[in-house]
C-alpha cells in the first residue's frame, strides 16, 4: 500500500490513515503489538514500517534540519530504530505514535497528514502529484 505526504501548505496538527484524525499526542492508543500505551515510545520501535496502522510525514525546513533529526534517529535511545521511508523534500514518514518524540527533541519541522493512496480518487491522487491539492 503505497501512502503520500501532502503538499506543503499551513501546519497540520493532525496526522491521518485515511480513516479519520489522529491526534499528535496518541493517549491510551493501542501500539502495533496490541497493548495500551501512553504518549511514550515502545520500549522498541519494530522495524517494519507496515507494522504500525498510522503515519505521519515530517517536513523539515532545510537539508540540515534533516540530516540533524537522522542524526538522533541513530544516537538518541529513545529514537534510536524508528522505522521510516524518505519521500524527498526534506520529508520522512514515521509511524504517528513517534511525532511527540520528534516534537520535544527536534526543531523546524511541520507535521503533514499521510493519505492511503488507495483512499484517494483518481483525481485526488493526480492533484496530489501535482502539489495542488486541498487536503
Amino acid at each position: 500500500m503505497a501512502e503520500t505526504a501532502a503538499p506543503p501548505a499551513e501546519e497540520s496538527k493532525t496526522a491521518t490513515n485515511g480513516a479519520g484524525a489522529v491526534p499528535q499526542r496518541l493517549e491510551g492508543q493501542q501500539t502495533a503489538g496490541g497493548a495500551a500505551s501512553s504518549s511514550r515510545q515502545p520500549a522498541c520501535w519494530n522495524a517494519a514500517f507496515w507494522s504500525y496502522p498510522q503515519h505521519a510525514a515530517l517536513q523539515f525546513a532545510s537539508e540540515a534540519d534533516l540530516d540533524d533529526a537522522i542524526d538522533l534517529l541513530w544516537n538518541d535511545s529513545e529514537l534510536r530504530g524508528v522505522p521510516r521511508v524518505h519521500v524527498g523534500d526534506n520529508t520522512m514518514i514515521v509511524p504517528a505514535e513517534a511525532v511527540d518524540l520528534f516534537q520535544r527533541k527536534v526543531r523546524h519541522f511541520v507535521v503533514r497528514p499521510v493519505f492511503a493512496a488507495g483512499d484517494l480518487s483518481p483525481e485526488e491522487a493526480n492533484s496530489f502529484r501535482r502539489g495542488t491539492s486541498s487536503r
